[in-house]
């Protein structure tokens, strides 16, 4: 992964991600994009990504199904991809407007 995608993603999400095989370099690019015009926390997105990895190990345990790393990882980026691209300017909600006066008197 070139070092560019690093800084922008940063070391403590991809590594709660995973390796994520098959996600290619666009996809990576993306999420650093978004992550820094977004300005989203990366401790959220860490703890997103734990949670997908904590629940394949939950399955793994109560239903004796094992998943294969890559698609936990695999998983987990797209968890992390879609908290970043929810949190986008153009799809938060626009700030509320006072309501206008009312005229009084035709004023």
């Amino acid at each position: 992964m070139a070092l560019a995608i690093v800084e922008t993603v940063g070391v403590d999400v991809i590594r709660a991600i995973g390796a994520a095989h098959g996600i290619g370099r666009p996809r990576w690019d993306a999420l650093g994009k978004a992550i820094e015009e977004n300005r989203i926390d990366p401790a959220r997105l860490v703890r997103i990504a734990e949670d997908i990895h904590a629940q394949a190990d939950v399955i793994a345990v109560t239903e004796n199904q094992v998943a294969e790393p890559a698609d936990v990882s695999i998983a987990a980026f797209s968890a992390v991809s879609k908290a970043a691209d929810q949190a986008s300017p153009s799809r938060a909600a626009s700030p509320q407007r006072p309501p206008a006066a009312l005229p009084i008197g035709g004023r």
